[in-house]
C-alpha cells in the first residue's frame, strides 16, 4: 500500500505531465527544433547529397537543360531540343520575344512549325532544366571513377557549378581523336602505348542517340515525295513487308538474303516542296549518306517574323559535321524453326563487323572481316516461335550482343585491335544489315543508334567546333546542297585532313567532357592561361557524382513525369 507522501507525489508527476508549458518553453523547443533540423539539412546538403538543377544542354541526351518535349506529328517520334536561347544565361529570366518557334524531327528529318502546332492543338511549351540528385560521400569514400557524370566547381569561377562526363584521369596523356578517346602513360611518350578507353556497356546504352526508328515513319512524307524505306531488301533476297508496315518477312533460302539499312536522310531541296504540296519535275535526290553527329537537341530555329521556320536553311552545326562510324542495331526476330542463320552486320571504314546466329545448335560468334583467327564464341538461347529482341553493337574498339536485354558472355575478349578504317568508304553508304540463312524469320522493331562522337577541338576555336584542320570544312557551309553533297559522294572523303588534341593530366586533375560534344563549353575549350583558367579539374573542385533525376520535365506544372525519372549513368 503507497504512504500518504508517494501518493501526493504521484499526483503532482501526474500535474506535471498534464499542465500546459509556459509560452517560453514552447519558443525555447520550436527555436531548438527548428536550429536542429537546419544543422541536420546543412550536415546532408555539405557531406551526403544535394540537388542541383541542370542549365543546358552539354549533357544531352543524357541530361537535358531547358528544353521542349515534342512528339513529331508526321512520324509520331518523341525527341527533344533545347530551349536554353529563350532565357537570358546570367539572370535565368525569359527574354522578351525569344523562343523556338521551329524544330526538326532527327527521326523523319521533316520541320515542324510549332506555331502551326498551336493552331492545331498541340503545344509543346518550354521546360525548366532536370533536377537530378548529386552524391557526395561517394568522392569522400574514394576516388572518381572514368565515365562518371560529375559536378564540380568551374576552375575559372569556383561560383558557378558544372556538370560534365569524366573522361580523363590522373597522371596520364589523353587523346582525342575520330570521335573517340584514347589515353596513355603520363611518363610515356611512345605513341604505340595508347590505347582506346572503352566506355562500358551500360554506358553505351546510357549515352546511344537515335538515328533511324523504323517503326515511326512518315507515311504522309514517303507517300508523297515517293521517297523510299530505309530499310531494303537486297538485290535477289526473298524479304517482303507491305508498304504501310515496319515488318519484315523472309521464307528459308539457302542463300544469306539481306535487310540493308540505307541513310537516305531527305534534302532540304525535297523537304521545301513537301512543306509547299509541290510535286517538282526533278527526280528527287534519293542518295543515301554518312550518318553524321547530329543532335536532335541543337536543330532549333528561333521565332522569326517574315520565315516559315522549316524554310530556313539548316545551318553545318544543325546537319552535323562529322562522320560517325560505331552503331548499335536492335531489332526483334521470331524464327520459324530451330534452323539456319540469323546475322547481325555493322560496317564503319570498310570494315565488316558481324555477329552470326547458328539457330540450329544455339551458338553466337563474332567476326570481323579479314581477321581469320578472331572469333568468340558464345553459348545462346533462342527459341522457335518466340519473339528475341537483339541488339548489335560496334563501339570503341569492342564488339557487344546483347540477347533479350541481356549482355551475351563470349568465351575470348570482345575487343579488337586498331584498323585501318578512320575514314569512310562507299560501304558506309549502306552501314547495317540483317541477313537470314535456312530459316524463316519475322523480323519487327528495327531501330538504329550511333554513338557519341567526341570531336578533338582545342582552343583556339574556330568559327565551329570541328576536328577538321585549322577549322577549315570540306564544304561549302553557305550552301546547303554542297553540305548535304559531301556526305553522299564518296569521291570527296579521302582529301579530308583531321586533327587530333592531346592534354597531360597530373595529380589529381580530372578531364571533363560533355555528351553534347558541338554544344559543350568543356575541358577541350577551357585552357586559357592568361585568364588564369586551367584546362583540367582540379580535386579540390570536385563536388559530386550525379545519380538521380528525381524532377524531369512535369506533366504540367506541378506534377512530375514520373517515366522519366532515372539513375544517370
Amino acid at each position: 500500500m503507497k504512504s500518504k507522501n508517494d501518493a501526493e507525489s504521484s499526483i503532482n508527476e501526474k500535474k506535471s505531465e498534464t499542465e500546459p508549458k509556459s509560452t517560453f518553453t514552447v519558443v525555447r523547443e520550436t527555436v531548438e527544433s527548428i536550429v536542429i533540423a537546419f544543422v541536420l539539412a546543412l550536415t546532408f546538403r555539405t557531406y551526403i547529397a544535394e540537388a542541383f538543377m541542370i542549365p543546358t544542354g552539354s549533357m544531352a541526351n543524357e541530361l537535358m537543360g531547358r528544353h521542349k518535349d515534342i512528339y513529331c506529328s508526321g512520324c509520331g517520334f518523341r525527341f527533344k531540343v533545347g530551349a536554353t536561347e529563350e532565357v537570358d544565361r546570367n539572370t535565368g529570366r525569359q527574354i522578351n520575344g525569344a523562343y523556338i518557334n521551329g524544330v526538326v524531327c532527327p527521326n523523319c528529318r521533316v520541320g515542324i512549325d510549332l506555331s502551326r502546332e498551336a493552331i492545331a492543338g498541340r503545344n509543346w511549351p518550354s521546360h525548366s532544366g532536370d533536377r537530378i540528385i548529386v552524391g557526395k560521400y561517394p568522392y569522400r569514400m574514394h576516388k572518381p571513377d572514368r565515365w562518371d557524370v560529375f559536378v564540380f566547381m568551374f576552375p575559372g569561377n569556383t561560383q558557378t557549378n558544372y556538370i560534365k562526363r569524366l573522361v580523363g584521369m590522373p597522371n596520364e596523356t589523353l587523346r582525342i581523336q575520330n570521335g573517340d578517346v584514347f589515353t596513355r602513360p603520363l611518363d610515356s611518350a611512345e605513341e604505340s602505348d595508347f590505347q582506346i578507353v572503352r566506355k562500358p556497356a551500360d554506358k553505351i546504352l546510357a549515352v546511344m542517340q537515335n538515328v533511324y526508328d523504323d517503326d515511326k515513319r512518315n507515311l504522309d512524307f514517303e507517300l508523297k515525295t515517293n521517297w523510299p524505306r530505309r530499310w531494303i531488301a537486297d538485290k535477289n533476297s526473298v524479304w517482303e513487308s507491305e508498304q504501310d508496315r515496319s515488318e519484315y518477312r523472309c521464307s528459308a533460302s539457302s542463300n544469306i538474303n539481306w535487310l540493308v539499312y540505307q541513310h537516305v536522310v531527305p534534302p532540304f531541296r525535297v523537304l521545301l516542296n513537301y512543306y509547299q504540296d509541290v510535286k517538282s519535275a526533278d527526280t528527287p535526290d534519293t542518295r543515301p549518306s554518312l550518318i553524321t553527329d547530329m543532335n536532335a537537341y541543337n536543330f532549333t530555329r528561333m521565332k522569326s517574323e517574315s520565315f516559315d521556320p522549316r524554310q530556313v536553311s539548316p545551318n553545318a552545326n544543325q546537319l552535323g559535321l562529322h562522320w560517325t562510324g560505331d552503331l548499335i542495331v536492335e531489332c526483334d526476330l521470331t524464327p520459324s524453326t530451330a534452323s539456319g542463320n540469323a546475322y547481325l552486320q555493322l560496317v564503319k571504314g570498310g570494315s565488316v563487323f558481324t555477329a552470326t546466329i547458328n539457330l540450329a545448335n544455339q551458338t553466337a560468334y563474332l567476326s570481323i572481316n579479314g581477321q581469320k583467327d578472331w572469333k568468340p564464341k558464345a553459348s545462346i538461347r533462342i527459341k522457335a516461335g518466340e519473339k528475341t529482341s537483339l541488339r548489335f553493337a560496334n563501339v570503341d574498339q569492342a564488339l557487344y550482343l546483347w540477347i533479350n536485354d541481356q549482355l551475351v558472355t563470349f568465351d575470348s575478349s570482345t575487343q579488337y585491335d586498331a584498323l585501318d578504317n578512320s575514314l569512310p568508304t562507299n560501304a558506309d553508304l549502306n552501314p547495317a544489315r540483317i541477313g537470314v540463312e535456312n530459316a524463316a524469320v519475322k523480323v519487327e522493331h528495327v531501330k538504329l543508334f550511333r554513338d557519341l562522337y567526341y570531336i578533338a577541338a582545342k582552343r583556339p576555336i574556330y568559327r565551329h567546333i570541328t576536328d577538321f584542320k585549322d577549322g577549315i570544312l570540306p564544304f561549302n557551309e553557305d550552301s546547303t546542297e554542297d553540305m548535304e553533297n559531301f556526305f553522299r559522294k564518296p569521291e570527296r572523303w579521302g582529301s579530308v585532313e583531321r586533327q587530333y588534341v592531346q592534354f597531360d593530366l597530373h595529380d589529381g586533375q580530372y578531364f571533363a567532357l560533355g555528351d553534347n560534344s558541338s554544344h559543350s563549353e568543356d575541358s577541350r575549350l577551357w585552357g586559357r592561361p592568361d585568364d588564369g583558367i586551367d584546362f583540367f579539374v582540379s580535386e579540390e573542385l570536385l563536388i559530386g557524382k550525379a545519380q538521380f533525376v528525381f524532377w524531369p520535365r512535369p506533366y504540367n506544372s506541378f506534377i512530375p513525369n514520373v517515366f522519366d525519372m532515372r539513375k544517370v549513368k
